[in-house]
């Protein structure tokens, strides 16, 4: 549960930098007061070249891709499906 009484997948407030957990132990209640409206209105790159509708690819928050020189914005979920998240345990930090 988010800390409004909202829903939100565990493994976007892993990936998105701005989210937290008001326990880290239980991972709940879920943060999402600091994300930037900004990332509500984006498309999700991912929607897009899989057909789904706009109203689809702007559900939720998005990220930016971390590689260098890209300029893609998804959906946590869609690039986890897609195999496009990892963990760098060197640096105790998610990346996409």
């Amino acid at each position: 549960r988010t800390s409004d009484n909202g829903w939100a997948h565990v493994i976007c407030a892993l990936y998105i930098p701005e989210v937290s957990f008001g326990n880290d132990a239980t991972m709940e209640p879920i943060i999402l007061s600091k994300i930037p409206s900004t990332r509500y209105g984006q498309k999700c790159s991912i929607c897009i070249k899989k057909g789904r509708s706009k109203s689809e690819a702007m559900q939720g928050a998005c990220c930016a891709c971390t590689m260098k020189n890209c300029s893609e914005v998804f959906h946590v979920t869609c690039a986890q499906q897609a195999g496009l998240l990892y963990e760098d345990v060197r640096k105790n930090n998610c990346q996409y």
